[in-house]
């Protein structure tokens, strides 16, 4: 469903400058999402995913030659058959021009007025390459509807307005990003990277970048060298002409112990690991992204002012760096370094803030934003889908995080979405979102009550409303349970239907997806697909029949009905997806004519917080229990195995806490509570809302508490069901990276999903009251073993289990799907 990409880069090279590895950056985040060609002279950096084109070199000098060949040659391969192309080189056409240097007219005029103009002008007409350049940056700017000019920084699109004012509305600005940010290296990781690098060990050691060491501000650094202590070493990164004159001058300084020349090298973070601070006193930099990768692993960094460097521009000298003001002056560069060598206080603040800046300019974050250039460039038309969700955007609903988690990565992949829902949740202003009542007095009556309450509450107003609206909705009521005694937003799929239908007039739908709890969202779907002979793809979030004989012989008139659903999805969808392993198989068994029609998928859930809280062990041992209780899913185990520790330690008593989170107690944990000797050690907290003050939502604010506790609680509970489902808080879990003891009842699949992530899992099946307490506390004990020497770390480990993944799993079934669909139709 993505885009096809080309990107034209000469020299696509990691050691090359900040240029080709911000082409490289965004290549490699946008593979996966889309068909990436890349077209480029020299090629030392493969992607898996990615498709390369060896452009020919037939003259190395002039450049000016060779310049002009690759816009030709590139021209000719790609006039035809991309969605776009996307040019990091001066060349004439490209749908998006990523500019990284100060154009040449700039160059060759700013400043220039009256007889200086003129010989420029007899400079430039007596000059090939000149010549050469400035066509191509004419035709490169010559901007028409479906181009975009993208500049690295705030500061060259100011030059780029002065030179290239008819530009203007093109422009964007898209300052480079990191990949990750690992933060300032352990001392033992720092020596290590000094002797990968030939570094001494004993001293401070300062860091340059670059392959234009004059102007990177070598020169400026060396003689700033000579005044700093004997102490201090210089570490030299990147490959320049001007090597042999430098290494002359370090000579005659008297420095050769001090100053290093690396070459450029693969891994540049052996030299962020084994450096104390970044200099850069660059003459001339539109951004620097060697600054910013320094900060992403907590470098204090020395830079020139915005004048000179353009990651400057968004620096507060003091705060994230110090700023140079002059970086030619030696004496004002040795001063500077000695603040940050000698002053602790200064430095620790530099690298932390460093660290915080690089966090808000990720990768990511970078080809997101190309993404939706490339949209407002593309011709290609977007698939246009149908999503039916009678749950959406409703906070701590796992329906609806189910489906609302994944409409990013889906629009992203260059997918049109339209929604429809229930009334409950918020509405959606970034989506095409239409929240749509039931058709049947019943629903209208439920929604109306979760409508009111979110909207004035339980009172007055509130019961005046409801008493009136249930007098006139219950001849209907009456009506609809006696001939359809179901779930009462069984009638929504009626409104879903007709909306669905009516918006098709405009625009045709290339899929019908249908998710997010209530299964009128699936009997909607099948209507539309037969209406409208579009492909329809079912996600069953939890179980429609549930497993075991008894239980799939179904008895209520709820029961036949949702069977009744499974039948016609296991009949009708083109994709049918289900949730566990068991889920699926049970769905075959029930439903041959499912074949291979039916899939697996862990929906997992993306990184929930950007940044975890850091984790600081308190004085009590807490247990975190996030989530809804019932009969079957009750806290009884839990207080069990903490009244056999207390009984054997009873100091533990004031030192362990249960923190329960979600809605009521239900009966069964409110019972065995009741009457426990250890109740004062577990305080209920209900569910949390939006934070009016800080405008968390209850979701957030949940997540940060699952941070703070020691370990996270899960109990799957023992109804029938569970064999078929992972509760959704597992994803959430795994993420927060703190230490899981969860209790699995008949679900294999989530018992070795939760041991292969190094969690602690126990098997309920079949195991007496008196063994699961004693496995229980026996687990709890080496916990709390273990807090109390050091405070149970973090285990460091991301979740597998993403959103994304799961959305390009979806995409790649919807592809095949399609393409057989539109097969059956020519």
């Amino acid at each position: 469903m993505g885009l096809r990409i080309a990107v034209l880069s000469r020299n696509f090279a990691t050691t090359g400058g900040g240029a080709e590895r911000y082409s490289i950056a965004v290549v490699e985040q946008l593979a996966s999402r889309h068909e990436i060609h890349v077209f480029a002279q020299n090629i030392e950096h493969v992607f898996p995913g990615v498709t390369y084109h060896k452009v020919a070199m037939p003259l190395k000098r002039p450049r000016w030659i060779n310049q002009l060949y690759f816009a030709v040659a590139t021209w000719w391969a790609t006039r035809k058959g991309f969605d776009v192309v996307h040019s990091h080189e001066n060349t004439w056409y490209g749908n998006i021009q990523t500019v990284h240097v100060i154009p040449v007219k700039h160059n060759l005029f700013v400043g220039k007025q009256g007889v200086g103009k003129a010989l420029r002008w007899v400079k430039v007409l007596t000059s090939p390459r000149l010549l050469v350049y400035l066509w191509l940056e004419k035709m490169r700017y010559a901007i028409d509807g479906k181009r975009r000019v993208v500049l690295t920084s705030s500061a060259l699109r100011d030059v780029m307005l002065a030179t290239y004012p008819q530009a203007a509305a093109a422009m964007d600005v898209i300052t480079p990003g990191v990949a990750s940010v690992p933060g300032l290296a352990s001392v033992a990781s720092k020596y290590a990277a000094r002797a990968r690098l030939g570094l001494p060990d004993a001293g401070r050691c300062l860091l340059l970048v670059g392959n234009d060491f004059r102007k990177k501000g070598l020169p400026a650094l060396i003689q700033a060298m000579r005044i700093l202590p004997k102490d201090i070493c210089l570490a030299v990164v990147g490959t320049s002409s001007q090597l042999a004159e430098m290494r002359q001058e370090v000579g005659a300084s008297g420095l050769d112990k001090q100053v290093f020349f690396l070459g450029s090298l693969v891994n540049i973070g052996d030299a962020y690991d084994a450096a104390d601070c970044l200099v850069h006193p660059t003459l001339e930099d539109t951004y620097a992204m060697v600054v910013l990768e320094a900060m992403a692993h907590g470098l204090p960094v020395i830079v020139s002012a915005p004048a000179y460097c353009g990651i400057s521009g968004d620096l507060v000298d003091g705060v994230h760096a110090l700023l140079l003001p002059d970086p030619r002056s030696s004496a004002g560069l040795a001063a500077t370094i000695s603040r940050v060598l000698t002053d602790n206080a200064l430095a620790h603040a530099l690298s932390e803030n460093a660290e915080i800046f690089a966090k808000n300019h990720s990768w990511s974050d970078v080809a997101q934003k190309y993404e939706r250039l490339y949209e407002s460039v593309s011709s290609k038309r977007k698939p246009r889908w149908l999503v039916l969700a009678h749950a959406f955007n409703m906070d701590g609903r796992a329906a609806s995080q189910t489906i609302t988690d994944k409409l990013p990565h889906l629009e992203r992949a260059g997918i049109e979405l339209v929604i429809l829902s229930g009334v409950s949740g918020a509405h959606d202003t970034h989506f095409e979102h239409y929240q749509l009542w039931p058709s049947g007095p019943a629903g209208i009556r439920f929604e109306l009550r979760h409508v009111l309450r979110k909207r004035v509450g339980y009172g007055l107003y509130y019961r005046l409303v409801m008493t009136v609206a249930s007098l006139i909705l219950l001849p209907g009521m009456l009506v609809e349970k006696v001939f359809r005694p179901i779930e009462s937003s069984w009638s929504w799929w009626l409104s879903a239907y007709c909306k669905g239908l009516l918006l098709s007039r405009s625009q045709p739908f290339d899929l019908i997806y249908s998710t997010g709890g209530a299964f009128a969202a699936h009997v909607a779907a099948r209507h539309l697909k037969k209406s409208l002979n579009a492909p329809w793809m079912a996600e069953v979030h939890d179980p429609l029949v549930n497993p075991g004989a008894q239980s799939e012989m179904p008895i209520s008139a709820q029961q036949r009905m949702q069977a009744h659903v499974e039948q016609q999805i296991c009949t009708d969808a083109n994709i049918a997806i289900w949730f566990t392993d068991a889920a699926l198989a049970s769905a075959q068994r029930r439903q041959p004519q499912l074949g291979n029609r039916g899939r697996m998928l862990l929906p997992g859930v993306d990184r929930p917080l950007e940044v975890l809280p850091r984790y600081v062990p308190g004085d009590k041992f807490v247990i975190g229990h996030f989530g809804s209780l019932s009969v079957t899913r009750n806290l009884s185990p839990i207080i069990r195995a903490l009244e056999a520790l207390c009984a054997v330690h009873a100091e533990w008593r004031d030192v362990i806490e249960l923190h329960v989170y979600g809605g009521p107690l239900d009966s069964v944990s409110a019972r065995v509570l009741q009457a426990s000797p250890i109740r004062a050690c577990v305080r209920h907290f209900g569910r949390i809302e939006v934070d009016p003050q800080t405008g968390l939502s209850g979701r957030e604010q949940i997540l940060r508490r699952m941070r703070a506790v020691d370990v996270l609680l899960l109990l799957h509970g023992e109804e029938a069901i569970c064999a078929e489902y992972i509760p959704s808080k597992l994803y959430e879990y795994l993420w927060m990276q703190r230490p899981i003891l969860a209790l699995v009842h008949k679900n294999p699949q989530m018992f070795e999903l939760i041991r292969e992530q190094g969690h602690i899992a126990l098997l309920t099946d079949g195991m007496s009251e008196e063994a699961l307490a004693e496995q229980f506390s026996a687990a709890l004990e080496r916990y709390i073993v273990q807090w109390s020497v050091n405070g149970l770390p973090d285990n460091s480990k991301d979740s597998p289990y993403t959103t994304a993944n799961a959305v390009r799993k979806i995409i790649e079934w919807t592809q095949q799907i399609s393409t057989i669909h539109h097969s059956q139709i020519i």
